[in-house]
């Protein structure tokens, strides 16, 4: 399970760390500002008659003590008041469009991880699942693999001209052969790519990359193969399985 979690990390910890500068550049450009730029005669062309809207004193013929005035006075005092305890509230930039697709692929990112880690839809070598094709009878798990007789079950299955379930059998024979060597661990619902994850830094890393794919290809594709094909991809199977042993 380690070694799982780390290679999953590593497969999505590059987007998921992307994420909050993306974020962060998207909310710079919402907050920039235009500046405003004056003419440098601006405020000669202002001081002109016609720009003075001061006009002229005007006589108030209201009589103070008489209350009609002072109780205007207070009333636009009052207003004038409130209106200048009301708090100023610059432009917020808004979560933009691109801001919520940046949070929906994350929450996509972190709700795949979450399943693959709980196994869900896995496609492992001993999975028990629904999407697993259980070829005999007797179904090879990690509690026989080690008494498994790989090498009398392949001549089985050429005998009965089933080539398939013999790539099967030697892609299985490969898993069994690294697990007696230590250099990976067997698990329940592990994948080709999480083996390949531990032996990445081995000679014969890349062969055993290829041999998965030709398991993958035969076995998980159902794709019908000739006897002249099966005797290629059984000749690349029994290479690694030597290089393994030695």
């Amino acid at each position: 399970m380690q070694h799982k979690v780390a290679y999953l990390f590593s497969r999505f910890g590059f987007w998921i760390g992307l994420f909050p500068f993306l974020f962060m550049l998207q909310t710079t450009k919402a907050q920039v500002k235009t500046e405003r730029v004056f003419d440098e005669d601006f405020k000669e062309r202002y001081q002109s008659d016609k720009f003075n809207y001061e006009g002229k004193e005007v006589a108030r013929y209201t009589q103070r003590g008489s209350g009609k005035y002072e109780d205007y006075e207070n009333k636009n005092t009052e207003i004038e008041e409130e209106d200048n305890q009301k708090e100023v509230v610059g432009d917020v930039p808004g979560f933009g469009f691109l801001n919520w697709i940046f949070v929906l692929a994350l929450i996509a990112a972190v709700v795949y991880l979450i399943s693959i880690l709980l196994n869900e839809g896995s496609t492992g070598i001993f999975s028990s699942k629904k999407n697993t094709v259980i070829a005999t009878p007797e179904e090879i798990t990690l509690q026989n693999i080690e008494e498994t007789d790989m090498e009398g079950l392949i001549q089985a299955a050429e005998k009965e001209g089933n080539l398939r379930l013999a790539i099967r059998y030697f892609h299985l024979w490969v898993l069994k052969s690294l697990s007696q060597k230590n250099l990976i661990q067997l698990e329940e619902d592990k994948t080709n790519e999480e083996y390949f994850y531990e032996l990445k830094q081995r000679p014969f890393s890349s062969d055993f990359k290829f041999t998965s794919y030709l398991y993958d290809y035969i076995w998980y594709g159902e794709f019908p193969i000739t006897q002249r094909q099966y005797q290629k991809a059984k000749g690349n199977f029994v290479a690694l399985i030597k290089k393994v042993s030695s």
